[in-house]
């Protein structure tokens, strides 16, 4: 299990969110000091997925983000999954 493609931090805007890839994978939300406050995947696009967050401005505090390729809806759940447990982040529902 893994990531296939990483982005790095990056800062959380409109031109950053329109460079990310349009696959399967795990993102990652952060605050100002860029902890992580939000974990989740998209089993189709990212890209989208981002751009949903973004237009319905539904985590508060995002200021940087960075997604991770997976290759495949399997591995990008397994993955959020490991993460959520390993960093609890604040704004996700623990899975059970």
């Amino acid at each position: 299990m893994g990531f296939i493609n990483k982005s790095g931090i990056l800062e959380w805007n409109k031109i950053n969110l329109d460079t990310v890839v349009a696959t399967c994978g795990v993102y990652v939300l952060r605050n100002v000091s860029r902890e992580l406050i939000y974990i989740g995947r998209s089993d189709t696009s990212l890209r989208d997925r981002l751009l949903s967050h973004w237009n319905n401005s539904d985590v508060p505090g995002v200021v940087f983000f960075d997604w991770y390729q997976t290759s495949d809806a399997q591995n990008a759940k397994l993955l959020e999954e490991e993460w959520i447990a390993k960093y609890k982040p604040k704004y996700n529902v623990q899975l059970k």
